[in-house]
């Protein structure tokens, strides 16, 4: 997916650009930009950042959906209609967009949870900042499960809050950066180069 998709999704969606003035356009490509078929990826093949699970978790969720099973025969339209669902809305980036100052503060903050839920999903990529805003807020973000405290990876009042807190407390760049730190780590560093991309969005 290029940055122009992305830029018009946003655009399209919330009638507002949050990207960063910090991406060149000679820099190394945000997001995936034709059809890939790597051995190793998950995922499957892909075409413009769209993959065989994406649609296949897609399709599970809007039973009432008819898509093709190959990304590379989406529609436009259906493309778009899967990245404002799975990419946007699921990782609940209204709401992270709404918490006031956050853009000032950390204008790469959003546009790293969007491209984390379009390369591991809504879920992960929610754990991935609940996961950061923790370690550097020193809260809880967890919640119990079957007697287990594990991250949910659901962007609610919760986490919304400590975002919050992390723009009160001017400490949202130290958030953004450990969220690129932690994608080197094993649980989510299933696509080699992935990593090397994502410190794009590291601050100063």
């Amino acid at each position: 997916m290029n940055r122009q998709v992305f830029l018009f999704s946003v655009i399209a969606v919330f009638g507002i650009s949050f990207l960063s003035d910090t991406h060149a356009e000679d820099q190394a490509p945000l997001y995936n930009r034709s059809f890939e078929s790597l051995a190793h990826d998950k995922g499957g093949i892909s075409n413009l950042g769209i993959s065989v699970r994406a649609i296949r978790v897609f399709a599970q969720r809007h039973s009432d959906i008819a898509l093709p099973s190959d990304p590379r025969r989406l529609t436009e339209d259906q493309r778009s209609s899967m990245i404002r669902s799975e990419f946007f809305i699921r990782p609940n980036l209204p709401g992270v967009l709404a918490v006031p100052g956050l853009l000032e503060q950390a204008p790469n903050l959003p546009e790293q949870l969007f491209d984390s839920a379009g390369f591991h999903g809504a879920r992960p990529a929610g754990m991935l900042l609940q996961q950061s805003l923790d370690t550097v807020l020193g809260t809880d973000l967890s919640v119990v499960n079957h007697g287990r405290k594990q991250y949910d990876g659901i962007v609610g009042p919760n986490t919304l809050a400590a975002l919050e807190d992390a723009t009160r407390r001017n400490l949202l760049r130290e958030v953004n950066n450990e969220m690129v730190r932690r994608h080197g780590r094993a649980e989510f560093n299933d696509s080699p180069g992935w990593y090397k991309r994502t410190r794009n969005f590291l601050m100063p």
